[in-house]
């Protein structure tokens, strides 16, 4: 949430990344989390924005709102609600590859448009665009699918330390 403490903000991470395992790599030493522990440990921890779960009023919250998109495109996570803070969603944690914070070796969605040539200076006609269309499938492809995509996307622009 973007109104809590910097330190704060560190230990709802904790209490959401403590719960992703308890949820997702408890009993399964091959889930490439324990990977990671054992060799990286490295967490990219954002600023998630506000937290309102009136999903029918315009103030939903951004973390909810991502929260949704998670559930939606099922991919692995799990949540942390603070009951200091109303039972407000505090955190959300997900595990994830390479793939989304490397942007040397896997490149955001516009440098590959670039590099497939994507963005020309001339119009294209519709064959060109549908040519154009398939390189453009191939980047989820090389990023590892619309997961991966999406998760690239999502932290596209954001300060990574």
């Amino acid at each position: 949430m973007y109104n809590i403490s910097p330190i704060q903000a560190g230990i709802q991470s904790g209490h959401a990344a403590l719960k992703y395992m308890a949820k997702y790599c408890r009993y399964d030493s091959q889930h490439p989390m324990w990977n990671w522990i054992e060799t990286d440990g490295t967490w990219i921890i954002l600023n998630g924005g506000t937290s309102n779960q009136d999903n029918l009023g315009p103030n939903y919250g951004t973390l909810n709102q991502l929260q949704d998109q998670l559930v939606n495109m099922e991919i692995e996570h799990d949540v942390f609600y603070e009951p200091d803070l109303n039972d407000a969603l505090s955190a959300i944690c997900l595990f994830v590859d390479e793939k989304i914070f490397d942007w040397k070796v896997y490149p955001p969605r516009h440098e590959w448009q670039k590099a497939v040539n994507l963005v020309n200076s001339k119009p294209l006609n519709a064959s060109e665009i549908q040519e154009k269309m398939a390189e453009f499938d191939s980047y989820e492809d090389f990023i590892g699918g619309t997961r991966n995509a999406f998760l690239k996307d999502l932290i596209w622009g954001k300060k990574l330390a």
